[in-house]
């Protein structure tokens, strides 16, 4: 029987930042980050997702500096087992003028598969 993951939220406290485009002078970007620690317990079978929620614009996410990818329309979960580190910093970069009430849905999934 498959069990329901374990979630564990990552809520405040979120650094924010305002980052300019890269040398082309793009547009100004909102760099929200939050560090996490690697969730204790986890054995060969157990699997850990990073969840974003969408927000009004597209989202980029990375995790420790590798990026994961981008968020659009819809919640997008990125397996992150492989990445984990005992400290970890997940970073989420959207348009300036985002509002940013979907980062109260970034959570962790745990998951454990059948062995």
């Amino acid at each position: 029987m498959k069990c329901p993951p374990h979630i564990i939220r990552l809520r405040e406290p979120w650094e924010r930042e305002v980052s300019t485009g890269h040398s082309t002078g793009s547009s100004r970007r909102l760099v929200l980050r939050r560090a996490f620690a690697r969730p204790t317990g986890l054995v060969v079978t157990t699997r850990v997702l990073l969840a974003v929620a969408p927000f009004d614009h597209p989202a980029h996410v990375a995790l420790n500096g590798s990026t994961l990818g981008s968020v659009l329309d819809a919640t997008t979960s990125f397996d992150i087992t492989s990445r984990l580190r005992d400290r970890n910093h997940v970073e989420i970069n959207v348009p300036i003028h985002s509002p940013v009430d979907a980062i109260n849905n970034v959570h962790l999934e745990i998951h454990e598969l059948p062995p």
